[in-house]
């Protein structure tokens, strides 16, 4: 059993967990917070009738590619029976399942969370204001997101708190499988990169997190309103059977990627899933430069970018953007754009701030490969 707790609701605020344990004879110190993480998966809702609380209690209901920010506490001494008193365990208003959260560094962390009994469910409890505040206060007392509590208290979809997904191998633009992100209308995809080493496993391959200190992977960040149902969809392709789940040949997880400019973004990305000890490593953490594709990608890049602009004009219009004018020297340095962008002196969200265009697509058949047996 884990000795970690993820808190989402009133326990992330200091002064109500201390008010009841004193009220209950209970030590206020056997909790430590740890880190701030988010719980996949799930979705913030009022559920539940609390009459301590004078109105609805909140709830983490299934709910694919959403997230509730949340506190990873370590529990210590009587801490679980303290928990499992405050919930009310015991007469079956919550109850306390092991399951995995999430942090930005693409690391998943076994834990323990309270979750409203499915069959007591109610598809929507007010909640007393003076809860609500309990509740925002303690996010507040961790800088976390209050977004997906205001839509619980509203009875909305919870925002989407990372809406993106960052792809590497046969989703690529160009790759056998990006069909299935066409799919979903993305309404950008920009060539973006993270830590990480690139695992060839011949027909598709694999982003692996250890030993990356000095290893960047090459890929692309594909921004979506509808990611849950991409997720749905990614899951099954990639062989992710969900989260405290044994046997998925990918992992979902949550990284930061670099948008290639200094700017750093938060992302969906499907992870080797632990049989990566023997398979060869691409050095250059790309995988269309493995097969050849590279080249011609970034001028199919730069040519859907320019329209019916030449080179020199688009690459004056990005350095009018980035420093207010610049020197004819400054737009020749650029040029060709598509070697600017292999250099990294120039991104493609550069690119696209300046021609307007977010997702340009390829029409040269040549670069575009078949559908693998199986994908990344």
């Amino acid at each position: 059993m884990t000795d970690l707790y993820f808190a989402f609701g009133s326990n992330l605020n200091p002064a109500d967990w201390q008010r009841w344990c004193m009220e209950k004879g209970h030590r206020a110190d056997n909790l430590k917070p740890l880190f701030t993480a988010w719980l996949p998966d799930r979705e913030l809702r009022f559920t539940r009738c609390s009459g301590g609380r004078k109105g609805g209690v909140l709830d983490v209901v299934p709910r694919l590619g959403k997230l509730v920010p949340g506190v990873v506490f370590e529990v210590t001494g009587d801490g679980w029976n303290a928990l499992d008193e405050k919930e009310g365990t015991s007469h079956g208003a919550y109850r306390r399942i092991e399951t995995e959260c999430l942090t930005a560094d693409g690391q998943t962390h076994p834990v323990a969370v309270y979750e409203v009994n499915p069959e007591r469910r109610a598809p929507y409890v007010a909640p007393n204001s003076k809860y609500v505040e309990i509740v925002r206060q303690g996010l507040q007392e961790f800088d976390l997101d209050d977004g997906p509590l205001n839509a619980a208290c509203a009875n909305t979809a919870s925002p989407d708190l990372v809406g993106t997904i960052f792809v590497y191998g046969t989703l690529l633009r160009g790759e056998g499988r990006h069909h299935l992100l066409e799919d979903f209308h993305p309404e950008c995809i920009l060539l973006s990169e993270a830590r990480g080493r690139l695992l060839d496993f011949g027909e598709y391959p694999a982003l692996a997190l250890n030993g990356t200190e000095d290893h960047c992977v090459s890929g692309e960040f594909v921004r979506t309103n509808r990611i849950g149902e991409l997720l749905e969809k990614l899951d099954l392709v990639e062989g992710f059977h969900g989260y405290g789940q044994q046997g998925s040949l990918f992992r979902r997880a949550l990284i930061e990627v670099g948008m290639c400019d200094g700017r750093v973004r938060l992302a969906w990305v499907y992870l080797a899933g632990g049989t990566e000890e023997s398979v060869a490593e691409i050095p250059s953490g790309n995988w269309r430069a493995s097969r050849g594709r590279w080249n011609g990608i970034l001028d199919e890049i730069v040519r859907g970018h320019l329209g019916t602009l030449s080179e020199r004009e688009l690459a004056g219009r990005v350095i009018g953007s980035r420093c207010f004018g610049g020197t004819e020297q400054d737009i020749t340095d650029l040029v060709p754009l598509a070697a600017a962008l292999d250099r990294r002196s120039i991104s493609e969200r550069q690119l696209a701030q300046a021609s307007g265009k977010w997702t340009v697509g390829f029409q040269n058949s040549e670069i575009r490969c078949q559908s693998p047996s199986v994908s990344e």
